[in-house]
C-alpha cells in the first residue's frame, strides 16, 4: 500500500505543478499578449475539453507503447497534464481578462519583461483562480483511476485508486483492510476540500462570475 500512496502523492503533486503552471503561462499569453490567430489558439485550446479520454484510449496505449512510456511514471504525468491544460487554461484565462491592463503599462514602463511581469505581478494578483485550479487538480490526480489502471501494470507505478482495486481482489472477504485503505484515500481529499473549499468558491466566482 506505501507503494501506491507513494505513487499517488508522486503524481499528483508533480501534475499539479506541471498544469498550473502552463494553463497559466498560456492564459498570460492569450489576454495579456497580442500574437497572431488568438482567437483560433483559444478556441483549439479549447478544443481539448470536448475529446473524452475515453475514445482515446487506444491510440494513446499504441503510440505510449511505441515510445516506450507505457507502464511509467511518465505516461501518467503526460495524460494528466494534457487533459487537465484546456480546462484549466480555461478558468485561468476568464481570470486574467479582467485584470486591468494598466498594470502591464506600468511593468513595461519599469522595464520589466513578460515574463517578470508575469511572474510578479500578474500570478500574484490571480492567486484565487489560481488556488483554485490547483485544489481542482489535486482532486482529480489523486481520484483518477481510467487512465491510471490501462498505462500502468506494475505496483510501484500504480497509484491508490488503482492500488484499492488490487486489495479488494486480494482480500476480498478482508474487509477492515479494504475499508483501512478506503480511509487512507479519503481522508487527504476530505481534508483539502474542507479547508479549501472556500479559496475554490472565491476564486471560481471571481472569474467566472464576472
Amino acid at each position: 500500500m506505501s507503494d501506491y500512496l507513494t505513487t499517488s502523492v508522486l503524481v499528483t503533486v508533480t501534475s499539479t505543478i506541471v498544469t498550473v503552471f502552463v494553463s497559466a503561462w498560456a492564459a498570460y499569453g492569450l489576454t495579456r499578449v497580442t500574437i497572431p490567430f488568438n482567437k483560433a489558439i483559444t478556441a483549439l485550446i479549447l478544443g481539448g475539453l470536448m475529446l473524452a479520454p475515453t475514445v482515446a484510449l487506444v491510440p494513446l496505449v499504441k503510440m505510449f507503447q511505441a515510445m516506450g512510456l507505457y507502464n511509467s511514471f511518465w505516461a501518467l504525468l503526460i495524460l494528466y497534464t494534457a487533459f487537465r491544460v484546456p480546462f484549466t487554461t480555461f478558468l485561468i484565462r476568464a481570470y486574467m481578462i479582467d485584470l486591468p491592463r494598466e498594470v502591464d503599462e506600468a511593468a513595461e514602463m519599469d522595464g520589466a519583461g513578460r515574463w517578470t511581469a508575469f511572474w510578479r505581478i500578474i500570478l500574484p494578483m490571480s492567486k484565487p483562480i489560481i488556488t483554485s485550479t490547483v485544489l481542482l487538480h489535486v482532486l482529480f490526480a489523486w481520484n483518477e483511476y481510467l487512465f491510471a489502471m490501462v498505462f500502468t501494470s506494475g505496483s510501484g507505478v500504480q497509484t491508490l485508486p488503482v492500488g484499492l482495486t488490487s486489495l479488494m481482489s486480494k482480500h476480498g472477504t478482508d474487509y477492515p483492510v479494504v475499508f483501512a485503505g478506503m480511509v487512507i484515500a479519503a481522508v487527504p481529499v476530505v481534508l483539502l476540500f474542507f479547508f479549501g473549499q472556500r479559496y475554490i468558491v472565491k476564486g471560481l466566482s471571481d472569474g467566472i462570475g464576472k
